[in-house]
């Protein structure tokens, strides 16, 4: 199978699991007699797991040499947690499981993103096809658009307490198609130029960090809407119908965004302007719905997701696989992933006093967030333009 269409599958199989968690997860911890109370700290224990876990996983494994070693080692982990957690009752013993499932489960998106970034790097200085890293990475999204709308489907039959068995069905599948990628994958070491241990540094270390920070606080600013914006929508009147088309609105322009945001970056420039655009688009995004725009006003405020989410994450990492290093990917991701983690966990816990103080008002926070996001990006841009033309 094509490098492209193998790395394609893995994402998709490796996003089956949170297709069914996202959405339907808590609902699952209701049945299994947990509060609301106790169903938040669930929620919020893989972000921490996230933040603790990802950085030192990566390091390992690019020490070793073991990237795709330690995606399926983390594959199969999280497939026997999620079996096991089926079994699972009461608050102490799940949320002990959600943890455990979480120090697996946590890194792969990391580790998926470096073996992808190395490849994608790869064709690059080959005479063959150069590979799209958003056409790859688009699958994902497709699956768990399909594995939820599967798992809703079957809860019209079956009942709540299948949800368990659903994710780690998707876990399962996921560690089987990495397994069988982990058996066909190029060598680490032919997709690693060689280096003396006195070259191994990662290209303009401020400038890699200053990206990672800008794409951190606009994506971190998408924690009110995450944990409060459907609420809000059906308080202010929306039908869930309604509510829930304009969330699956939001994921169909980031699907459109990943197949088709490759044509928009050409050079590191192009992409910082991406970066810069998705930092706008969140600003713009949450200041209006600071106002309580009317249902058709919200489809154009959902349709912003594609720059809010996809267009940062997609100008990341064409950025950070410029300026790093391909052996030093899989740290470099780790740290991205904390990153991003860690200021979703902060601002997810502090919507909860903001939006009982400020109702929708509090919208204005995360557009503060995001225009930081948006200084760094138009400083990451300077940078590279003064670099460019010296």
């Amino acid at each position: 199978m094509p490098p492209a269409k193998l790395l394609a599958l893995l994402y998709a199989a490796l996003f089956l699991a949170p297709g069914v968690t996202q959405p339907f997860l808590p609902a699952w911890l209701g049945a299994r007699g947990l509060t609301d109370g106790q169903i938040g700290l669930v929620i919020a224990t893989p972000l921490l797991m996230r933040i603790l876990a990802t950085p030192p996983v990566t390091l390992f494994a690019e020490r070793k040499k073991s990237v795709a070693l330690a995606l399926l080692l983390c594959s199969i982990a999280t497939a026997a947690g999620y079996l096991t957690l089926g079994f699972g009752h009461g608050f102490g013993v799940i949320i002990l499981l959600i943890a455990a499932i979480s120090i697996a489960q946590g890194p792969i998106q990391s580790l998926n993103d470096a073996l992808t970034l190395r490849v994608v790097q790869e064709s690059r200085r080959t005479t063959g096809p150069r590979l799209d890293y958003g056409r790859i990475r688009v699958w994902g999204s497709i699956a768990f658009v399909l594995a939820s709308l599967m798992a809703g489907r079957l809860l019209q039959f079956i009942p709540v307490t299948g949800v368990s068995w659903m994710i780690a069905a998707g876990a399962i599948i996921g560690a089987f198609v990495t397994w069988e990628y982990s058996g066909v994958a190029p060598p680490e070491a032919v997709l690693r130029p060689a280096r003396t241990k006195s070259q191994m540094y990662i290209g303009r270390p401020w400038l890699v960090f200053g990206i990672i920070a800008s794409s951190a606080a606009i994506q971190a600013s998408h924690g009110l809407l995450y944990t409060f914006g459907p609420k809000h929508w059906g308080a202010n009147g929306i039908p869930s119908q309604e509510v829930g088309m304009l969330w699956a609105l939001g994921v169909i322009t980031e699907i459109m965004m990943f197949a088709f945001g490759g044509k928009l970056i050409r050079s590191q420039w192009s992409a910082s302007i991406l970066l810069g655009c998705g930092g706008f688009a969140a600003t713009m995004r949450w200041l209006s719905l600071a106002f309580d725009p009317s249902a058709t006003l919200l489809i154009f405020v959902q349709a912003m997701h594609g720059l809010t989410f996809c267009a940062t994450h997609f100008s990341t990492q064409f950025l950070l696989s410029l300026f790093v290093p391909s052996d030093l990917a899989a740290r470099v991701q780790g740290w991205y992933s904390a990153a991003v983690a860690a200021g979703l966990a902060a601002l997810t816990a502090l919507s909860g006093v903001l939006y009982a103080g400020l109702g929708e008002r509090a919208y204005w926070v995360m557009a503060l967030v995001s225009l930081s996001g948006l200084v760094g990006a138009v400083l990451v841009n300077a940078k590279l333009s003064v670099r460019t033309s010296a």
